[in-house]
């Protein structure tokens, strides 16, 4: 009885791809990818999917709740697209697999990043919307619980996902020997790839025309420069 529902999502992602008319739901998929895992071969399907988060996700680090997104909903939500890491995470786990990681890695970086700036205050992350979503009401009327005492403080569940992912990017950071990332901005692409070799870890940025950047190196200073290719 399990195995024909959890595979409907994936026959509603695929159709989504092909015309748009259905929506695939981040938030569904986060920690059931790896339960479809133990039921079915589903790398090539994430492995692709992962690809679309990343084409989609806004130049802000923010990422919609449904991917492909046919809706962009941008919300103040963590835990909706913490499907790109948990995903790839499982895609190593269960499948060997790190390119999707590696290629991930800075995506899910910038996502981070843009909650740190903007949504960390003493310590906690106030960045959620959905909280605990359909937990049980208190009457078979609901959908929605109305009890505050039922429903999760949503500032616990976003704090323990963003500190989880920054431990997770931590120590997937130890296994991955190159990282390579571009964005295509409105001045032109913007490039970074690292490499390690060894004990030394070289740097490579591009910087589109007519524009400056700030490179963060390892050892902690920070230096302008200019457009063009730059190696550290």
């Amino acid at each position: 009885m399990l195995k024909p529902a959890c595979r409907r999502p994936h026959f509603s992602y695929i159709y989504a791809s092909k015309s748009l008319k259905e929506k695939t739901w981040l938030g569904d998929r986060t920690t059931g990818c790896l339960g479809e895992s133990y039921l079915m071969d589903n790398h090539a399907l994430y492995s692709k999917w992962m690809g679309d988060i990343r084409d989609g996700q806004r130049s802000d680090g923010r990422i919609s709740d449904v991917m492909p997104a046919y809706w962009r909903l941008c919300n103040t939500n963590i835990t909706w697209p913490a499907c790109l890491p948990f995903a790839c995470d499982m895609l190593y786990r269960q499948y060997g697999d790190l390119r999707p990681m590696r290629d991930s890695y800075g995506a899910v970086g910038r996502f981070l990043d843009m909650i740190k700036k903007s949504n960390y205050k003493d310590g906690l992350v106030p960045y959620d919307r959905y909280g605990d979503w359909c937990v049980s009401p208190e009457s078979p009327r609901l959908v929605h619980s109305k009890d505050p005492a039922r429903q999760t403080d949503g500032r616990l569940i976003s704090s323990a996902y963003y500190y989880y992912l920054c431990r997770l990017m931590q120590r997937y950071a130890a296994r991955l020997t190159r990282v390579s990332a571009s964005h295509r901005s409105p001045y032109g692409i913007i490039a970074s790839d690292w490499r390690r070799e060894g004990g030394t870890i070289r740097w490579k940025v591009t910087v589109p025309p007519n524009t400056t950047a700030e490179a963060h190196l390892p050892d902690g200073t920070v230096r302008e420069i200019s457009s063009g290719e730059w190696e550290f």
